[in-house]
């Protein structure tokens, strides 16, 4: 709260003319405001909106982290000029966020998009995941780096980076590194399995591939679409995120002002 009134201090701007705050929280947030389960920072059944708004002179308006990323690709990024798309958020974990004839899809409860939690194999239902999903064990940026320690591994490789993170692998793979090139072969496959879902049951015309991981995507992008394509019968364009790091803010500004317009754009579903 102290950030947010240090940024309008330093901005200048009139606080009145501030329609609104945007958060986004990596969990499960109701239309209320009300987050309900966020694994990754330990809350549950947190009324985050109501605390805001009691903190702070503007109305609050929170949502989950990945559906924002989604409204800030499809209003000013990668997503723009379609009429449905899915953003694949793929970070720490996984996720996605899904627009559907220009309407954020949020299912009902408010879980669509939660790909991480796909199985990549038959034996794998009936086991519990948590706090992550099954997917996102190896279709992540944390995955992906498991990955690359057990193959360094499986090689005696006395050389291997056993504390590099994703970026670290791309870079290792980049460089022909062997344990490297097969973890992201891997991940690429297992990350095929999040796309051909989101094909096969929403068939979107984009799917934007976003979050941190997503930098390294001249690594991978290609391999999804070889993966993908012979087993779909229509195939989406696969894009890479135009905003980086910026889609969630821009996320959260379309939010705040859908939200806070007389006639806004029919982003939302009711």
């Amino acid at each position: 709260m102290s950030f947010i009134n240090e940024i309008v201090t330093r901005s200048g701007i009139d606080p009145g003319l501030i329609r609104g705050v945007g958060v986004g929280i990596p969990g499960v947030v109701l239309d209320n405001g009300v987050v309900k389960w966020a694994p990754a920072l330990g809350w549950q059944w947190v009324d985050l909106k109501r605390d805001l708004e009691a903190a702070l002179p503007y109305r609050v308006f929170v949502e989950n982290d990945v559906n924002l990323l989604a409204l800030g690709e499809y209003w000013y990024g990668a997503g723009q000029g379609s009429r449905s798309m899915a953003c694949l958020a793929i970070g720490t974990g996984l996720g996605a966020g899904i627009v559907l004839d220009g309407r954020l899809h949020l299912g009902s409860r408010r879980a669509a998009g939660e790909v991480c939690d796909l199985v990549t194999d038959p034996s794998c239902l009936g086991l519990e995941y948590r706090p992550f999903g099954c997917l996102e064990q190896t279709a992540s940026g944390t995955g992906l780096a498991a990955l690359y320690r057990l193959k360094a591994q499986g090689r005696a490789d006395a050389g291997a980076d056993t504390e590099a993170d994703a970026e670290r692998v791309f870079e290792l793979a980049r460089k022909g590194d062997p344990a490297a090139v097969e973890a992201v072969e891997e991940f690429a496959r297992h990350l095929s399995i999040a796309v051909l879902a989101l094909a096969t049951v929403l068939d979107p015309e984009v799917i934007v591939l976003g979050g941190g991981v997503a930098g390294g995507a001249d690594l991978f992008k290609d391999r999804l679409e070889e993966l993908c394509r012979p087993v779909l019968q229509a195939a989406p364009d696969i894009r890479v995120s135009s905003l980086g790091v910026d889609a969630g803010v821009m996320g959260a500004v379309a939010l705040t002002l859908h939200s806070t317009t007389e006639n806004p754009l029919a982003t939302m579903v009711k």
